[in-house]
Formats: structure tokens, sequence, C-alpha cells
């Protein structure tokens, strides 16, 4: 039984609304909540964690607040409960609607996997394939997870078989992604005994059905020498299959092994895979792109190319191509366009990088742009020497306060920031200081 801040939509009149907070259960639905507009009982409730919870506005009509794609609407209308008289496969499609959060849905794993049983006990090859593959999953987690505290919903009694029983399911209807997740069972030992022969069987059946993901799986195998004798021709060739049909993983490997392996090595064709995964999965391709436009292999050198490839590793999560791309800036070996590094100082602030300050302060000091600016730059400097404690912007703020430019001239304050310069080994800070301290009050 599960309590906590539930919506209920209704199937008939598409009202959404909240219902009293009790207990019910989550999967079963076994508590009829009357719908507040024509009274009807054919309501499904859609359970919210606090994050999605805090994101409703209650005085607000709740219609407007979900998505609700038109594409379902014949299904909830027609068989208003898929659990009494719905087929399988429209019992499998709202399980598809938990499991993606689709619709008015909202993703809740332990929802889908209801449904998916229901239509899996029905014959439904896809309905099958998901029990077994969320059972795998959720037990997975389960064992090395230390932070569940209990079994996932997947995990108990209810599941009603085995994942190795679900799959095998499912691949008895010859559905391919179940051929290839058997072979991949077998390849890692996976609730049956490792056996690599098996594992290289079942996924040259799945390719025979079209499963692009298993024409990498046996370019691992081959590379690797599982099951067979170890062949980087024979894999590089089957990684090119998967890659031609779009597969990104066996993309994103090509460009590797073209970039690090003796025989294989091909800078351009590095080049052309890494090109060919950016868009789909950008961190570690834009980053790869980067290192080959800054190096000039299989492309001319180009360091403004290989900062603007960082900018976009960056901007796909790689914390490493953010310091990548300040060490290009820092070393003077790319000159973007100066309103493209503001752009970016200010988007690594407002992501925690409060040192960019004392860059963006350089900007407006030296006047790039044109005109120079010196009391943003003062205001920058004084942001990165105070919340960042960068020893440059505490020298800055220190000159500039002794020379009176950006702010009023003070002398007092111009040492107390020298010497926080000065504590952290700025080599310039502790000269003036030495400087102000004989009594020499010579501008820098």
């Amino acid at each position: 039984m599960i309590r906590g801040i539930t919506l209920f939509i209704c199937t008939e009149c598409k009202k959404v609304f909240w219902a009293p907070d009790v207990e019910y259960d989550a999967m079963v639905y076994s508590v009829p909540m009357p719908c507040e507009r024509c009274g009807s009982i054919r309501t499904m409730p859609m359970k919210l964690d606090p994050f999605h919870s805090d994101k409703l506005n209650p005085n607000k009509p709740l219609e407007k607040q979900l998505c609700y794609y038109s594409i379902y609407e014949s299904i909830w209308k027609r068989i208003g409960r898929p659990d009494i008289d719905g087929t399988p496969d429209e019992q499998y499609r709202t399980g598809m609607m938990f499991l993606n959060g689709e619709a008015w849905s909202m993703r809740n794993s332990e929802v889908a996997f209801y449904w998916f049983m229901k239509a899996a006990k029905r014959g439904h090859a896809q309905a099958q394939y998901q029990v077994g593959a969320m059972l795998d999953r959720m037990r997975y987690r389960y064992k090395y997870d230390k932070y569940l505290e209990e079994p996932p919903f997947c995990c108990t009694s209810y599941a009603e078989g085995t994942v190795y029983q679900w799959i095998s399911k499912a691949v008895g209807q010859g559905l391919p992604e179940a051929m290839c997740y058997l072979g991949n069972m077998y390849r890692i030992g996976n609730s049956v005994e490792k056996d690599f022969e098996k594992a290289f069987e079942w996924h040259q059946k799945a390719i025979v059905s079209g499963c692009v993901e298993s024409e990498y799986a046996l370019g691992c195998m081959y590379e690797q020498g599982e099951g067979v004798q170890p062949d980087l021709h024979e894999a590089v060739r089957w990684y090119k299959e998967a890659a031609k049909h779009g597969y990104v993983k066996a993309q994103l490997h090509l460009g590797r092994l073209y970039e690090s392996t003796g025989k294989e090595r091909d800078y351009q064709e590095a080049f052309v895979f890494y090109q060919q995964v950016a868009q789909q999965k950008p961190a570690e391709a834009w980053q790869r792109l980067a290192s080959l436009y800054e190096t000039g292999k299989g492309v001319e050198q180009d360091f403004l190319k290989a900062w603007e490839c960082y900018l976009n590793a960056w901007k796909a999560g790689s914390e490493k191509a953010y310091k990548e791309a300040k060490r290009l800036l820092d070393d003077g070996l790319a000159h973007p366009e100066v309103s493209a590094l503001k752009e970016w100082y200010r988007k690594c602030i407002a992501q925690g990088h409060r040192e960019m300050w004392y860059d963006l302060g350089k900007l407006y000091e030296e006047g790039k742009e044109g005109e120079r600016n010196l009391e943003e730059a003062f205001q920058c400097y004084g942001i990165a020497a105070r919340t960042a404690h960068v020893a440059e912007a505490q020298y800055a703020l220190g000159c500039m306060y002794e020379q009176g430019e950006g702010t009023q001239p003070d002398l007092q304050k111009a040492v107390r920031w020298y010497k926080e310069a000065a504590n952290q080994g700025h080599a310039e800070a502790q000269a003036a200081c030495r400087r102000l301290a004989g009594g020499d009050d010579r501008k820098q």
C-alpha cells in the first residue's frame, strides 16, 4: 500500500482531479475514486513523486498542466480500464506510457511493470520481453544500490517467473530484441551459466531477424575473442554494419578504434565517425573531435574549432571539457569572438564556476569590444575575489583600488587585497606588499 500525493483522471470526461490523501494499492487500484465532474468511477490514479507534485498548481485547471496526446485518447475512451477489458496490445501500450512518462502519466516503472505483466500473461511478446528486462534491471539495482531499503515491486512474488523464463517466452515468438537479450545473458553469465558459444549463436539469430544491437555485440565478441578466435578485421566489419544502421555505440567505438589501434589507425576515419555520433551522444564525441582538431590528426589543426568542440562537450555535461576549453584560452591558443567568450563565461558562472568572474572582468578591463569598462571590471573582480578567492582577481582589485580605476582610490583596501593574493603565493602581489611597506607609493 502506498500513501502519497495522488491525481486521478476520469477516462470518460477526462477530468483530472486531486484525490484525498488515502492509502491505495497502486497496482490494482482497488479504491474507487468517483470523478468530481461526472461522478463516474472509471478513473485512473496517477502516483506523483514530490518533484512532480511541487510543479503542479492545485488552484489552476490540472488538465492544462498535464500533457495529453490524442494518440491515446481513443484507447481510454473505448476501454476505460485496460485491466478489465483491454486487449494485450493496449495493456502493453499503457505500460509503455508509464515507463516513458508519455501522455498524462508520470514516469512510474512499477505501474508500467503491472501493465506489462498483464499483457505478458496473455502472450504479448513485447510485454514478455519488457517483464524479463525490468526484472533483470530492478533485481540488479536492489542487489547493489545501498540506498534501496526494500526490494522494488518487480522483485516480489508478483513477477511469477524468472528473467530467463520471460525472455525465453519472447524469444519463442521470434522477437529480435529478446534474442539479443538472451545472447547478452549467456555472454556475461546473467541468470544463466556463461556460454560464449550460445551467446554467439543467439546474436547471429537476432541479426537474421534484424537486430542492430546484436551486430555490435558480435563485433565485441570478435574483438575480444569470446567464443571465437580474436579477429579485429571481422570485428570492424560488424561494427560498420551496426554503424551503417545508426547504432551510436558502434559509431563511437569505431572512432576509438581508428584513433588508437595500430594497424587500423586512421584519424580521418575516426573524425568521420565522431562527427556522425556527435549529435546523438555528444559529450564524448565532441571531446574526441576537439582532441583531433587540437592535435591536427585527421584534420587541419584549428584551436578555435577545438575550443568550440570542447564547449559543446561541456554543454553536454563533461566537466573535463570545461577544463580543456579554459586551458586553450589561458594558454592563448584559441581566440574566439568576444561575444562568444562573454556568453560562455556567463553560462559557466550560472553553473557555479565563480572563478570565471575574473575572466569576464579581464574582458571589460582590456576593452576588446571597444571602450574599456573599468566599473564593470571592478565589479567582476570583486565577486571573483570574495566568492571564489581567485588570487589574480584579488591582485587586480588591489591595483584598481591603488590606482583609482573603476572606483575611488583607497590605499588601505589596496593593501588588504594585495595581502589576500600574496597569502596565496601570488608573486606580483607579494612584490606590491613589499613596495607599499617600504613607503613607495609609485603607480604600478
